[in-house]
């Protein structure tokens, strides 16, 4: 009869009883004590990221070189820079900027009347931008 009464559990099924326990973990970034079961917190400890040189987060067992050479397979063999929407450039030295198409060139020869138009817009200019109260000076000066 006592024997009937006793559980006996397996040591696979007590783990998973383990496992479905809850427990109180410390969460650094809420600041507080979290409810967590068993298995996420030891899921949790396996996965930890941790951050490289440029901020991004990476698995806490990758190294450097693999991810140079992830880096160097995305990029192209031999410094090729891959242009996304189809064609390869390759760029050596720095960078230089592609010689903006010709303007038409102003007509240098001007008469009179386009000389004492630019005169009088550049006075007018000028006077629009000083002070109001030197504005108002030279205006009602004549």
């Amino acid at each position: 009869m006592l024997e009937e009464a006793l559980l006996d559990v397996a040591p696979d099924e007590a783990l998973d009883m383990l496992k479905r326990r809850s427990m109180h973990k410390w969460d650094a970034r809420k600041k507080k004590y979290v409810q967590q079961n068993v298995a996420e917190i030891i899921d949790t400890r396996g996965n930890k990221k941790q951050k490289n040189e440029s901020g991004q987060d990476v698995k806490k067992g990758a190294t450097r070189g693999e991810l140079y050479r992830k880096w160097r397979e995305r990029k192209g063999a031999d410094g090729e820079k891959i242009d996304y929407r189809g064609s390869k450039s390759r760029k050596k030295g720095g960078s230089k900027k592609a010689a903006a198409p010709a303007r038409p060139v102003k007509d240098e020869v001007r008469n009179a009347a386009q000389i004492a138009k630019q005169r009088r817009e550049k006075r007018d200019l000028a006077l629009k931008n000083l002070p109001k109260a030197k504005r108002r000076a030279l205006t009602h000066k004549k």
